[in-house]
């Protein structure tokens, strides 16, 4: 089949214009060079020891205080694995190349649209993926204020 210079020009002009994501939901997020389901060793290996707060028998959370990031690990078959990543400063690390302090809009050009809550009264967005969710929440400037990667349940 031919196409028509025309033809060919309109089709490229869709190409271009065409959103690029940065994710595919069928891939893990990481957050500095962690997945949801890593180990605690693999933490301690990447990010260094942390202050660790016990929340419930078999959980915990692990504390990066200074650089705004948190971890939730939970006991599986003996092993602590993450179930939970939030980050809520810039230098907490990124998600998608998407960072605490950017604005919705940049968000968006990253991820693409994003789906927000009508029940929560906070500006919180998901983004969802194979076995995985994004919040992410904004203030009413629409900044981001933190992200959290989670386990779907």
């Amino acid at each position: 089949m031919m196409v028509s210079p025309k033809n060919g020009l309109l089709i490229l002009a869709a190409i271009w214009s065409a959103q690029a994501l940065s994710y595919d939901q069928n891939i893990p997020p990481t957050v500095n060079g962690l997945h949801l389901g890593d180990s605690y060793s693999q933490v301690i290996g990447q990010l260094g020891n942390a202050e660790v707060l016990p929340m419930e028998p078999g959980v915990f959370t692990m504390l990066y205080g200074n650089g705004g990031l948190s971890l939730i690990l939970s006991d599986h078959a003996g092993v602590s694995r993450i179930e939970q990543i939030d980050a809520s400063t810039p230098t907490s690390g990124s998600v998608y190349g998407v960072q605490v302090g950017q604005p919705k809009s940049m968000v968006e050009q990253m991820v693409g649209q994003l789906n927000f809550s009508d029940s929560d009264s906070m500006n919180d967005a998901v983004l969802l993926g194979r076995g995985w969710r994004i919040h992410f929440v904004f203030d009413d400037q629409d900044i981001l204020q933190k992200f959290v990667l989670v386990a779907a349940r």
